[in-house]
């Protein structure tokens, strides 16, 4: 994913694959920014006394201030523990220290279009990364960046290729671990002679994800491409990428699922004509006969007014439905996937790489599941309000609250999970101009918390040294909401602030079910796929050809798929016989029974109520309210007139717009009497003369300018503490210096702050510390 020309997202919980056109959207739910019915005329933003505009000043943190979490990565290179690999209980380990499981918090950064050109740049770049708390960067489009300004196929610019040297070396000796895209682009290391080339139809038309599949001049090309990128050897580190343990994943191709591809057709990438040949030597040696294939076929509404005499006569069945064809389909694209991936892991380990590869990491259909089966770990990308055509007038968003949709950018991301193996997440998002991006940063770093996934990685950009443009869709480094949220991130899941579960609930699904009940692009229940609110659960792949041998999986309780019906079967240790549960409650019940629930957990899917079985996630979806409650980090969403939440040690009351109030514990003592906190009230963020088709926000009309207007806030902030003696409140720059003191009150053994962002007066923040002095 990248965010310069218009891109399509499909929502992942298509079952059906319908070649939508670009900048068509159906609004399921429209919504105005704070809930109020949308007036008639466009809506344009301007500095007022409900927007202020941000003076970010230095937006490189400081070493020792309130926003520096480097103390979140590990001292020394990265590497020196060894290489990465996969342990018998199917979590990811170093080589050196096999008994600390990894956790990555990742950045992503676009490659074409990175700011740092000078070695003292490329090193002040290294520096943010290390300083935001991130120990894992993904560089993203490098097959482009690595083509800029040439001419010939696979001739890198020597230029562009000293600058990725220099900036991994840099990377390398802060402890900084990467996620290499071995090819990102769906037109990679071809010649490009200047930037953007290959966003366009230039680029488009090589198809390259799809052909991989099929075109042995594509795998070819893959070949070579693979083999100059992980043999050139560094001069600044000596080390080639394949025998370089700073290395943590080869992905191999990016959004290249079938599945995907089919689904995003109007980018010109769909099932190619080449492909029809393959499938239709796949139904010769499946059926042997044309005779036995109709016999199969016999009924499909596929063969009315065709005249099939023999295999060459056979067009592309469709995708959809539960037909034999498209049933056969199914089986077709999934076995190809598996041989896609067989031949490039066997090149890459050829080559001698060393670390586990990735694949097929987008979509979340039943047969792609099956797919990811072959693979020693699973990615997955989903979006929250993905926009139809990225900045382009009459770009579309629900503008829908993620809390209100159930954290469903979430759970589409849990539902590939299989138990038997690591899961990783490389993108996942809530991009601008979404109203609600501030429930970013207690959505899914702390629910990956919880289910214990390896890797997240917030798509994209949070570094960057300057304020260059105004804001759009994924480039976090400036839009307050979502930057704000990556530091929650850095304390809820980089910093494990958020206890993993201590429950398992596995989710067996059976092949046949897949392609024979309810078809190769069906999709999980939502009743289980918001189990992952509650406690730690996935997939287990049963009796699969492609199934690469897991680890073993105890679960507390299993759910199985039956291949011969629809129903949700459920047997449990303590279950005296098998149940069906065709609902949210049913299982919620189950669960209880047991013991992964207590009696005391306020889970309830009749009030829209989820909280996760260690007692410190909330969900409450009519009120778009997401609560944690941790010994060191405590927080809330609220909307307007949201009544007060109180926590464990924290009350948050707001007084205004749509605020997520956070504080944590920056020395990692109670609350009660750490002498370092931080504090984080953000909400809403827009470009100065951003305009819209109405207040609603769902149709962008022009993207605006600098500088960008933060939507003012009050919240109070309450803390439970008896000694407040010597503590100050501070908000804070971008760069974490201390800008100006805030008063606050002590009543009835409470500390109270309340913060107004539009009286500051260096300009909105979200950032304050309360510190002992």
């Amino acid at each position: 994913m990248h965010s310069l020309i218009p891109r399509l997202k499909i929502d992942p919980r298509r079952s059906s694959l319908l070649p939508l056109a670009l900048g068509v959207l159906s609004l399921f739910s429209v919504h105005a920014a704070e809930g109020d019915a949308a007036p008639a005329g466009p809506w344009k933003v301007v500095a007022n006394e409900n927007w202020k505009a941000v003076e970010f000043g230095d937006l490189k943190v400081k070493p020792g201030s309130a926003l520096d979490f480097s103390s979140l990565v590990t001292t020394g290179t990265a590497g020196q523990y060894g290489f990465v690999r996969i342990d018998a209980k199917g979590e990811l380990v170093f080589e050196k220290q096999p008994d600390k499981p990894c956790r990555f918090y990742a950045a992503s950064q676009g490659m074409e279009y990175w700011e740092a050109q000078t070695p003292e740049e490329i090193e002040a770049y290294a520096d943010q990364v290390r300083l935001a708390g991130y120990n894992l960067l993904r560089p993203h489009f490098l097959d482009h960046m690595l083509m800029i300004e040439t001419t010939e196929d696979l001739a890198l610019n020597p230029r562009e290729l000293d600058r990725w040297d220099r900036l991994t070396a840099a990377l390398k000796k802060r402890g900084i671990y990467l996620y290499i895209d071995i090819t990102t682009s769906w037109a990679p290391y071809y010649a490009m002679p200047r930037k953007g080339y290959n966003w366009a139809k230039e680029g488009y038309v090589r198809k390259f994800k799809s052909r991989t599949t099929w075109d042995p001049a594509a795998q070819e090309h893959w070949k070579r491409a693979t083999k100059q990128l992980l043999e050139h050897v560094n001069p600044y580190t000596g080390t080639a990428l394949k025998d370089e343990p700073q290395v943590v994943f080869f992905q191999l191709r990016n959004e290249a699922s079938f599945q995907f591809l089919m689904d995003t057709s109007a980018q010109g990438d769909t099932l190619p004509q080449e492909l029809l040949s393959p499938l239709r030597q796949w139904l010769q040696k499946r059926y042997g006969t044309i005779d036995a294939l109709l016999k199969a076929w016999e009924g499909d509404p596929f063969l009315a007014g065709k005249t099939i005499k023999d295999f060459n006569d056979i067009p592309y069945p469709s995708a959809k439905g539960l037909s034999p064809s498209a049933t056969d389909l199914w089986r077709f694209l999934t076995e190809l996937e598996v041989s896609t991936y067989q031949w490039m892991n066997t090149y890459l380990r050829q080559l001698g790489a060393r670390v586990p590869d990735l694949d097929l990491n987008v979509g979340v259909a039943f047969a792609l599941n099956l797919s990811r089966s072959a693979l020693p770990v699973v990615d997955s990308h989903a979006y929250h309000d993905h926009p139809t055509t990225y900045i382009s007038p009459g770009s579309t968003e629900h503008n829908d609250s993620p809390a209100e949709k159930n954290l469903d950018h979430f759970t589409w991301l849990n539902e590939v999970r299989q138990l038997d193996r690591p899961m990783v997440i490389s993108e996942w998002g809530n991009p601008y101009w979404n109203s609600w991006r501030h429930e970013a940063g207690l959505g899914v770093p702390a629910y990956a918390s919880l289910q214990g996934w390896q890797m997240i990685c917030h798509h994209a950009e949070p570094i960057m040294l300057k304020v260059t443009i105004p804001l759009r869709p994924f480039k976090i480094a400036y839009d307050l909401p979502n930057k704000a949220g990556e530091y929650m991130g850095a304390l809820l899941y980089a910093r494990g602030d958020v206890a993993p579960s201590e429950h398992t609930v596995q989710i067996t699904l059976d092949p046949e079910g897949v392609f024979t009940r309810w078809g190769g692009g069906g999709y999980m229940p939502p009743a289980l796929r918001r189990l992952s609110l509650l406690t730690r659960c996935g997939l287990v792949i049963e009796s699969f050809s492609s199934t690469l041998r897991g680890a073993p999986v105890k679960p507390d309780m299993t759910l199985r798929i039956a291949p011969d019906s629809r129903n949700l079967i459920v047997t449990a240790p303590t279950a005296a016989a098998t149940k069906t549960t065709p609902d949210s409650e049913a299982l919620n019940a189950a669960l209880r029974k047991s013991g992964i629930l207590s009696a005391k957990n306020r889970s309830d899917s009749n009030t829209g109520t989820y909280e996760s079985d260690t007692g410190q996630l909330l969900l409450n979806i009519p009120k778009k309210l997401i609560t944690i409650d941790t010994p060191l980090s405590q927080g809330a969403c609220l909307i307007t007139g949201a009544a007060p939440v109180t926590l464990a040690d924290w009350s948050f009351t707001n007084h205004g717009a749509p605020v997520t109030a956070f504080a944590s514990s920056l020395d990692r003592q109670p609350f009660a009497t750490s002498k370092r906190m931080l504090l984080i009230a953000v909400g809403d963020a827009l470009n100065t003369g951003a305009t819209f088709e109405n207040e609603s926000r769902l149709k962008l009309v022009e993207l605006g300018t600098l500088p960008v207007l933060a939507r003012v806030l009050d919240v109070e902030f309450a803390l439970a503490r008896s000694d407040t003696a010597g503590l100050k409140l501070w908000a804070l720059g971008y760069d974490g210096s201390r800008r100006e003191a805030i008063p606050f009150e002590t009543k009835n053994g409470k500390l109270i702050a309340r913060i107004k962002t539009g009286t500051l007066k260096g300009g909105p923040t979200p950032y304050f510390e309360l510190v002992k002095e």
